[in-house]
């Protein structure tokens, strides 16, 4: 007969003590989350959360300046690029202008035709470079289109028009209304 030899079973103690050492490191990784979130909450409470209030933003009040007839021209090398005349010019502390019974022409790079938009008030930022018209808007284009509406955003860099106001327009033997445009 054979003779049966037992294994010996090595690093026994180790094996034991593994579960032990698991709960224990778990049991702080436990412990730490919890006084991380708690000192988070400790150091965050006091500090109200940023809320946007609803509505337009709010612009300065504080005039720095009032023109009377104003002629503001704005030259692309050695053409007229842009033409702005007003009535009434009313500079705030913010940088923007107010702008009464304006007229405003942008010429093209090529031709002689311009862009034409007049209205009752304007406002404008700092650069002239966006405006928004209020009060009887009406644009006349290089190509011949007429657009009538009351409230008119306009970017001068890009030429772009909008309009969220309900607008009547008319191009030669064409004429339409809608709710917007641009």
């Amino acid at each position: 007969m054979q003779e049966i030899r037992r294994k010996t079973v090595s690093g026994l103690g180790l094996r034991i003590a593994a579960p032990k050492l698991g709960r224990v490191l778990a049991l702080l990784l436990l412990v730490a989350g919890v006084v991380t979130v708690g000192i988070s909450y400790w150091r965050l409470k006091d500090r109200t959360t940023f809320r946007l209030r609803p509505g337009q933003a709010q612009l300065s009040n504080e005039v720095v300046g009032v023109i009377e007839n104003l002629e503001h021209r704005e030259m692309k090398g050695e053409r007229l690029w842009v033409l702005l005349k007003a009535d009434r010019d009313v500079k705030y502390s913010d940088g923007h202008h107010q702008l009464e019974n304006v007229y405003l022409e942008v010429y093209p790079d090529q031709g002689d035709r311009p862009d034409k938009i007049s209205a009752r008030q304007t406002l404008t930022n700092e650069d002239n470079t966006q405006f928004l018209f209020t009060g009887d808007v009406q644009i006349e284009t290089r190509d011949s289109l007429k657009v009538r509406a009351e409230t008119v955003e306009y970017e001068v860099k890009t030429e772009q028009a909008r309009v969220t106001t309900p607008v009547s327009f008319e191009r030669e033997n064409i004429a339409g209304r809608a709710d917007s445009a641009s």
